[in-house]
């Protein structure tokens, strides 16, 4: 560890685990989503983002639970004090560690600045702090199927004849995930199992506006029949990543592109 920077010590209630952190934190938010809430009892959880080699454990050996596919929460087992939450598989945040800011000896330092998953909170929290709120307002997925990827016709006056992914708007209180296979099973009329997120967009029609986010998966067909949702759709149809890439003046979106951009990245292009 580089002991330069910035010292912060924390552990658990019973102090059965101790780690020090070394350097400022990249990132500091409060999250709302529903995971968090089960987890921590409380209506949200704000966390400070450390790259894993600034975090160093003192004593003690923190439990592991898997909360999801792709993120593993760790607590004192004696206590059940949290001490971290990591990402794992493809995501961009492997090697990051979000520590929630109570188990630090002087929290006070640790402020938010952002606050997301603001969709799933609790109506009666109320943000009164200028800080930046991320919202989730749309979810869509890549299906892969033969070499061939997944594609609708938008219908819509505004997009008419445009190529997209399937994807759409969240309902209130609905989770990316949860809203992306819904729109996949409106829209085509399949059911799919999402494998892995892809990344995080900003919204075609306000793309310098960094609080508007859409949220893109990769996914498998895991059941039912070709149906094109009718009235908002023009058809659905399975295309080669080149044919794709060719039709590039009647793509919706540019995440369409940097959807395959992003899936070479992570080494799931094949």
């Amino acid at each position: 560890m580089n002991e330069k920077g910035n010292i912060m010590e924390g552990g658990c209630h019973c102090r059965a685990i101790r780690f020090k952190v070394v350097g400022d934190p990249f990132w500091i938010g409060a999250c709302y989503c529903v995971d968090c809430r089960k987890i921590s009892g409380s209506p949200y959880t704000v966390f400070a983002g450390y790259k894993s080699e600034n975090v160093e454990i003192l004593t003690g050996t923190p439990k592991e639970y898997a909360s999801s596919e792709k993120v593993r929460r760790s607590f004192c087992e004696k206590c059940s004090s949290p001490f971290a939450y990591t990402y794992v598989e493809t995501s961009s945040e492997i090697g990051k560690l979000f520590i929630p800011v109570g188990v630090f000896d002087d929290p006070s330092k640790l402020a938010p600045k952002k606050h997301v998953w603001v969709e799933q909170k609790l109506p009666w929290v109320h943000i009164e702090n200028k800080c930046m709120t991320v919202n989730l307002f749309a979810a869509g997925v890549i299906i892969r199927k033969d070499g061939k990827f997944l594609m609708v016709q938008e219908a819509k006056p505004d997009v008419y004849g445009l190529w997209n992914w399937p994807a759409g708007h969240l309902e209130p209180n609905e989770s990316a995930e949860v809203g992306a296979k819904r729109e996949v099973k409106e829209e085509t009329g399949f059911d799919v199992e999402l494998e892995c997120e892809i990344g995080l967009w900003p919204r075609d029609d306000e793309p310098n506006n960094p609080t508007q986010r859409k949220k893109l998966f990769l996914g498998k067909i895991v059941g039912g029949e070709l149906a094109v949702q009718k009235g908002e759709l023009l058809d659905v149809r399975w295309f080669t990543e080149e044919e794709i890439r060719a039709m590039k003046d009647k793509l919706r979106s540019c995440w369409v592109l940097e959807g395959f951009d992003a899936l070479s990245k992570f080494g799931l292009d094949k």
